[in-house]
């Protein structure tokens, strides 16, 4: 049975996220932010609905906040993050 944190994540993608524009910004990097936002593509509710999935598993959201909302100090993230990485942080 999966904990209580999968089971969230699972739910809000179920009923919120449509599409992939979280994953276009945030791990493929094909558009920036302003670059989704501006597109035919941009749904608010996909976007901030994936960052809030993958809160909810207790991963970090990603780039889209200044600063950072990853409050994590564990040393695991602080290396498979790049948000964490200062020298790969976008402008």
């Amino acid at each position: 049975m999966p904990n209580v944190q999968d089971h969230v994540a699972y739910r809000i993608r179920a009923e919120l996220v449509c599409c992939h524009i979280y994953e276009r910004v945030n791990d493929t990097h094909e558009l920036t932010l302003e670059q989704a936002q501006q597109s035919r593509d941009w749904h608010d509710l996909c976007y901030w609905g994936e960052a809030s999935a993958r809160i909810a598993e207790g991963r970090c959201p990603g780039y889209e906040t200044t600063p950072n909302v990853c409050r994590c100090t564990c040393d695991g993230c602080k290396h498979n993050c790049r948000a964490h990485q200062e020298e790969t942080a976008r402008p």
